[in-house]
């Protein structure tokens, strides 16, 4: 009898794989199978029947990165595997528990710098660079929108975001620096723990007229001092490192930094987008300026200069929502609005990425991704 094999995943919201399952597909006909009692049993299946059985569960760190699969071994028994992994996500060292001694090193891997694995120690992880599975076809890591091929280095297709870096190869990863960055995502806004520091970093787009007043709004948040953060009972500084970029093509099409395309190459809505600041002479409401859920933020032209109209949208962009007090007062015209962000706000940043809160559609607030490197 034909059969094809097949695995299915159980994903998460930010495509965890948190159950995997295989199987196989069969044509009509009989299977004989053997139970736990290893006495066998006939089966008559019906054209095209999917036999699953399941594999593997996975927990995830504060990360995302696997440390913990609870995986059906060959002897017939459940065991748990924990992956030690580096600053980008990397599995170097995977241990299995035992009972004495209670844990051995079952797995360890090293990589070249674009991400090829060399193994030191058994076989070559399911998981592999920076996380990633690779398509067993091709032999390219999946990175979602984009194929990856790590002998080389470069992605399979072009980045659509390929005209905002006019000097670097369209296929390039991670700016050919993967020794130290990821390849964007096209995430909002992001928080890293870096040694004793909790970074939150951003980069938003502005064209020439523009540029002056977001470098000003942004110095607001990169120049703040003195902010502290417990984590697992460990006490970190908080940092921010939000950068702005002059943008060299128009805001429709900077808008996308994950875009859908159809089978003809022809894009349809964009699912993610990059963070874009810019003035207009006019908004759809009476408000001074406002944060889409598209990440674009527009100030009407008369405040472009106003001293917390653009920081105000900024801190929306980093998944801030208004309050009653201080810099997010609804109204600039509030008798209790001023410039000021209160540490439980900043925390609230890095808490709903930590937890990877995701925000109401529509709410105009950003949301961030949790790396802990």
């Amino acid at each position: 009898m034909q059969f094809f094999p097949r695995a299915y995943y159980l994903l998460g919201w930010n495509n965890e794989q948190f159950a995997v399952y295989y199987g196989a597909e069969y044509d009509a006909g009989y299977i004989t199978y053997c139970d736990k009692s290893t006495s066998s049993s006939t089966l008559n299946l019906p054209p095209r029947t999917v036999l699953m059985w399941n594999a593997e569960y996975n927990t995830y760190g504060n990360g995302s990165n696997i440390n913990l699969t609870y995986k059906y071994d060959q002897d017939g028994t459940w065991k748990k595997y924990y992956n030690i992994n580096d600053h980008l996500g990397n599995v170097r060292t995977v241990l299995r528990k035992e009972i004495n001694p209670p844990a051995t090193i079952v797995k360890q891997f090293d990589y070249a710098p674009f991400g090829a694995v060399i193994p030191l120690l058994g076989n070559v992880n399911r998981i592999k660079f920076i996380g990633k599975e690779k398509d067993k076809e091709s032999n390219y890591a999946d990175h979602g929108v984009r194929k990856y091929d790590d002998e080389i280095g470069r992605f399979t297709s072009i980045d659509p975001l390929w005209e905002k870096y006019y000097s670097l190869t369209p296929y390039q990863y991670a700016g050919n620096n993967p020794v130290i960055a990821k390849d964007a995502n096209g995430k909002d806004y992001d928080v890293s723990i870096e040694g004793k520091n909790i970074i939150i970093s951003a980069t938003y787009y502005a064209n020439e007229s523009n540029i002056g007043s977001l470098q000003g709004d942004l110095d607001y948040y990169n120049n703040m001092t003195g902010l502290k953060y417990t984590q697992n009972g460990t006490e970190y500084n908080v940092v921010f490192k939000l950068v702005a970029m002059l943008a060299q093509v128009p805001y429709s099409k900077l808008n996308q930094d994950v875009s859908n395309f159809d089978n003809n190459g022809n894009m349809k809505e964009p699912l993610t987008n990059s963070n874009t600041y810019e003035t207009t002479t006019s908004l759809d409401n009476t408000n001074a300026a406002g944060t889409t859920s598209k990440n674009i933020i527009k100030i009407l032209d008369i405040y472009s200069n106003h001293e917390t109209v653009g920081k105000h949208e900024i801190a929306h962009s980093l998944g801030i929502p208004h309050s009653l007090t201080g810099l997010m007062t609804e109204s600039i015209n509030d008798s209790k609005h001023s410039q000021t962000l209160w540490p439980a706000q900043i925390y609230q940043i890095i808490t709903n990425a930590i937890n990877g809160v995701i925000p109401p559609t529509n709410s105009g607030l950003g949301k961030g991704t949790f790396k802990n490197r």
